[in-house]
């Protein structure tokens, strides 16, 4: 299971550096006689995906496509970058499409973006992979990557926000309407007594 290295002369060992998450290093032995080190490199069991052996972290990722596209072009672009973390072996747990925003200063003389979130479980090379393909990609304004501890699986605050504004100007419609109807109600009955 583990890789047997022989290293060279003792002076040379300090400058190895192993990551304790990824390897267990076992020092076997010094030989005497060319003062080399044995060393046996076992893998260890990673965070959560032991059985691949690949370490997969958490990821937000927030993309920012031109405006002059539509959203279901928005839409497949989520869904083709959904497809490359699914065949690295990750996994897309949330997509929001927070809609064509304001941005706050120009980008590539624009002054709006189509705003969509993506909270990613994969590994750190797939997302390289993932960002490679972004830039090359005439579509995407900006794109930012976030590494966190833990996902989210609530709305975002952009979304949070446009729902209770939603429930706000349906709640001021339908009083608008009740108050109109009251008032319609009334005109009829005046003029029904007055005939």
């Amino acid at each position: 299971m583990g890789v047997l290295f022989t290293l060279g002369p003792l002076p040379f060992v300090p400058h190895l550096c192993f990551k304790p998450r990824l390897i267990t290093i076992a020092v076997l032995g010094v030989s005497p006689v060319n003062e080399s080190i044995g060393i046996l490199v076992i893998p260890s069991l990673c965070r959560r995906n032991h059985k691949k052996g690949l370490n997969m972290a958490y990821y937000e990722h927030i993309l920012i496509t031109r405006p002059d596209i539509s959203p279901a072009q928005v839409d497949t672009l989520v869904e083709t970058i959904t497809d490359q973390i699914t065949t690295g072996g990750g996994k897309v747990t949330k997509t929001e499409y927070w809609g064509l925003r304001n941005l706050a200063y120009r980008v590539k003389k624009n002054r709006k973006a189509h705003y969509s979130l993506l909270n990613i479980d994969a590994t750190s090379a797939t997302m390289q992979e993932v960002e490679r393909q972004l830039r090359i990609n005439e579509e995407v304004l900006r794109f930012m990557t976030v590494r966190v501890e833990a996902l989210d699986n609530e709305p975002s605050v952009i979304l949070a926000r446009r729902e209770k504004e939603e429930k706000k100007a349906k709640a001021r419609a339908d009083f608008a309407r009740s108050d109109s109807f009251d008032d319609a109600d009334f005109e009829i009955g005046e003029s029904m007594e007055a005939e």
